[in-house]
């Protein structure tokens, strides 16, 4: 099933819902036939339809098949709030797992078009916060005294919540980078690298701004309280990635044989 039919399923367990309290409430809308509309939306003959069995999968197949058959088998409401806790409680775990499925295939439907858009610019612009060149450099070093596995699935990751948007993540991730790799060039802490690294001065220029901006903005969303009052930080403002580039080109540069 799409996305689309979970989305209508959930609808329905809305309009069911509503006939339900309605009827308790004033006993007007009976509301019956909203719940069996549910129940036979998910139902072949007896069984649960084939493909929505293929979308639960086996953790949640049972949950699901028994709040269908328990919609299936009401004959009837009876009056007064709250007296009718099993279709109530059937309509909702309906609803929470219809829910669950429309997010899920609707991720499903769009991995397609990330992926296009991803193979679209790799002839221009890539839409990566690290290319895939400087990770694959990294992956294919061997014989080093440093293990480069952490520092790879740090990148991975940064290129992941990048790619989901996930703007205050991105800042942490290069912060824990940027923390992590002071070793490779014979110091203890990242500051050291920004200050003490004989490197050109386009290098210690991007180092500082590692140093001083970056580890700012990502201070402020690591230990920020929660406030009466936020702003969320935008893409631009966690963009550091040509600053990134460069450490990590310095880092093959320096492990390269």
């Amino acid at each position: 099933m799409g996305n689309t039919f979970y989305k209508v399923l959930g609808q329905m367990v809305d309009d069911a819902l509503v006939a339900l309290q309605t009827f308790e409430a004033t006993g007007a809308n009976h509301g019956l036939n909203k719940l069996k509309a549910v129940a036979a939306a998910c139902l072949d003959g007896s069984k649960l339809e084939s493909s929505i069995r293929e979308d639960l999968g086996p953790r949640r197949l049972y949950e699901f098949q028994e709040a269908v058959s328990r919609l299936a088998r009401t004959t009837s409401f009876t009056s007064g709030l709250g007296r009718n806790t099993d279709a109530h409680n059937a309509l909702l775990n309906v609803k929470t797992i219809a829910s669950a499925l429309e997010a899920e295939k609707l991720q499903e439907e769009a991995a397609p078009q990330i992926s296009e858009a991803r193979d679209a610019n790799q002839g221009g612009h890539s839409t990566e916060y690290v290319h895939r060149s400087r990770i694959e450099a990294l992956r294919a070093m061997s014989g080093l005294n440093w293990d480069l596995k952490r520092l790879i699935r740090l990148l991975e990751e940064l290129n992941l919540v990048h790619a989901a948007e996930c703007h205050m993540a991105t800042a942490m991730l290069v912060r824990a980078i940027a923390d992590h790799i002071p070793p490779v060039f014979n110091v203890d802490t990242f500051e050291k690298v920004a200050n003490n690294y004989s490197g050109a001065k386009s290098f210690k220029a991007s180092m500082k701004n590692l140093q001083n901006s970056l580890r700012h903005i990502a201070d402020s969303h690591l230990h920020a309280q929660i406030r009466n009052r936020e702003v969320l930080p935008t893409e631009r403002q966690v963009d550091f990635r040509a600053d990134l580039d460069v450490l990590l080109g310095e880092i093959v540069r320096i492990l390269s044989p």
